[in-house]
């Protein structure tokens, strides 16, 4: 399990003045959406969709929204971004992807961008994933998990998987728990999108 350095744990330590120790439950949870986009006949970014919850969401505000106006402006977003999605890179943004049985490592984000929604303070960023689906390639695989079960991830309830520039394909998803990669001393098994498109 282990503690993360430069990691969100310790961003969000600074803004709650401490983190209470994770025992069995995370202490935040998101609600994730992954859109997969299609660019010249391939998958060539993965944009998420992240709402976070009450508790969360406030402490954001309270830490970044400078101007006090319950949103979030284009520079309070930039250093939400600084502060708390680049603590997420040697967690891999908590996103990690499999094309196959293949791990396509470290995807970093780019085009991020916070906002507020009915209270909820959401985040929308993209990271180039560029993989080939034919009839016979494998499937892609995304898992949105945090190993350090600070945060705990749930995917949307309605259309936690989105297609753009999609025309053309056929493509179905299943969602499952994947007892192969459990974490947090096996007992926690995250939820892996398993996507499968062909012309």
């Amino acid at each position: 399990m282990g503690t993360r350095k430069t990691s969100l744990a310790v961003v969000l330590g600074c803004l709650l003045g401490s983190v209470s120790p994770v025992v069995a439950h995370p202490d935040y949870t998101m609600t994730c959406r992954l859109q997969f986009n299609f660019e010249n006949g391939a998958i060539g970014s993965i944009t998420q969709y992240w709402a976070f919850d009450a508790r969360l969401s406030q402490e954001f505000l309270d830490e970044f929204d400078g101007d006090r106006d319950g949103a979030f402006n284009a520079s309070e977003s930039g250093a939400l971004e600084r502060e708390v999605m680049a603590s997420l890179a040697e967690v891999r943004y908590l996103t990690f992807v499999r094309v196959g049985d293949n791990d396509v490592g470290v995807l970093s984000p780019y085009d991020f961008q916070a906002t507020v929604h009915d209270g909820s303070s959401t985040s929308r960023s993209r990271c180039a994933c560029h993989t080939r689906q034919t009839r016979k390639t494998d499937t892609i695989k995304v898992q949105v998990k945090d190993v350090d079960l600070l945060i705990g991830v749930l995917y949307a309830e309605t259309d936690p998987v989105l297609l753009l520039g999609a025309d053309g394909w056929t493509c179905s998803y299943t969602i499952a728990e994947n007892a192969a990669d459990a974490y947090y001393g096996g007992t926690v098994l995250p939820e892996e999108i398993t996507l499968a498109c062909r012309r």
